[in-house]
């Protein structure tokens, strides 16, 4: 019995139209989904540098509370070199918190972040001399780090992001990489209207004084009584009572002067 022969399988495989449809589609899912992961990675580079700014802040205060209430001197946040870097240090006690994730070059500052000069000054400057502690930039980012802005931490503790800001120095103001504040606009001159002189009015002549008969024998009632001899009165008609006046007033007709 003869056995029956198979044909030989035929081997599978992608062709190389398939191959570059795959390709593009990887290509583009990577050019859609690295921006995100890149945004991803830096929202939480910023929420470290922000909680490094929560932890200066809270340092802070503690410093405050045992210092007769006012703030540590110049230095105590910029300068890691310092005095008063030394003494906030004592509540923080750790230096990883001077440095932004985000600040390539935080090894070598020591210290990723501005201090505000006007709230760390070379005397001591005391708390009760900031009215709104709430509105009162302490700290930020030396450099406008994390999307085209920076983290701002503010005198009662709290912290936020700023677009835009960003300043090592604190620019000497009252707040530290803040926008610069714009001077107030002057009021415009008043403008003094002149008055022209129109055109002279022309005068409407008067007209003449007809002599009225009193035929209702109302007695002409004040103010004034109407023409009852007016060609317009409707006759028939009777005055309206308490109005003093004939059917021709009521009808809005105009009266003229009386004469006695």
């Amino acid at each position: 019995m003869l056995s029956q022969r198979k044909p030989p399988s035929r081997k599978t495989g992608f062709t190389l139209i398939e191959l570059l449809v795959v390709i593009a589609i990887i290509a583009i899912l990577a050019a859609i989904l690295f921006p995100v992961f890149a945004r991803a990675r830096e929202n939480a580079r910023r929420s470290s540098c922000q909680s490094n700014l929560k932890n200066i802040g809270l340092g802070v205060i503690q410093y405050v509370q045992d210092n007769d209430e006012s703030l540590p001197l110049k230095g105590a946040i910029a300068d890691p070199a310092s005095v008063p870097f030394t003494d906030v240090q004592r509540y923080i006690k750790s230096t990883q918190v001077f440095q932004c994730p985000s600040d390539a070059d935080a090894a070598d500052n020591g210290s990723s972040y501005g201090e505000n000069d006007k709230v760390f000054t070379a005397t001591g400057e005391a708390l009760s001399a900031f009215n709104a502690t709430a509105l009162q930039v302490m700290d930020s980012d030396s450099a406008p780090r994390h999307f085209d802005g920076a983290n701002q931490g503010y005198l009662d503790g709290h912290v936020k992001w700023t677009k835009g800001a960003g300043n090592a120095s604190g620019g000497g103001g009252g707040s530290p990489g803040g926008p610069t504040p714009t001077a107030a606009p002057t009021a415009a001159p008043t403008a003094t209207a002149t008055a022209t002189a129109g055109p002279v009015p022309t005068t409407v002549p008067v007209p003449t004084t007809v002599p009225i008969v009193d035929v209702d024998g109302d007695g002409f009632s004040p103010p004034v009584d109407c023409n009852d001899t007016d060609p317009n009165v409707n006759p028939g008609k009777t005055e309206i009572p308490g109005n003093l006046k004939d059917d021709d007033c009521d009808l809005g007709t105009p009266t003229p002067p009386l004469v006695p």
